[in-house]
């Protein structure tokens, strides 16, 4: 690998980790300083099986506080709780999904910066896609609906 090739690499994965660094800020993330205030990790402890079945728990209950927000947004097939109570419950399970992700990241990629940067512009590369596929949908449904 030349020289030059290695910096654009390194300038990648710094602009990866820094805009992942400054969205997490910009909504308050407090991981990173948890993580280095304590001794161990979530990954020091359960193996990548157990956080992967623990992410999924999560995905699966953030799916059921999603469903139940819109039941209490809506109104057609009404929620004993209130609007307010299900958005706490989908914030929550947002903060649930995050921490199994760092765990999983952090038994994934350990140390390894190269390969965690490698995973989160690949992330970032289909999270773009995709939503641009979706507005594409949107865009040419509304265009029939004219």
């Amino acid at each position: 690998m030349l020289i030059e090739d290695m910096a654009i690499n390194v300038d990648s994965c710094a602009t990866t980790i820094m805009s992942y660094i400054t969205n997490q800020s910009l909504r308050g993330d407090t991981s990173t300083k948890r993580r280095t205030e304590v001794s161990k990790k979530v990954s020091d402890i359960l193996p990548k099986t157990e956080i992967l079945a623990q992410l999924a728990e999560e995905a699966s209950e953030l799916a059921q506080a999603a469903l139940k927000l819109r039941r209490a947004l809506d109104g057609t097939n009404p929620t004993p709780k209130s609007v307010a109570e299900c958005e706490a419950n989908l914030i929550e399970e947002f903060s649930d999904i995050s921490n199994a992700v760092t765990a999983l990241c952090d038994a994934w990629f350990g140390d390894n910066l190269d390969s965690e940067c490698e995973f989160w512009d690949a992330e970032r590369e289909i999270e773009d896609a995709k939503y641009k596929r979706w507005l594409s949908r949107l865009e040419a449904k509304e265009k029939s609906d004219e």
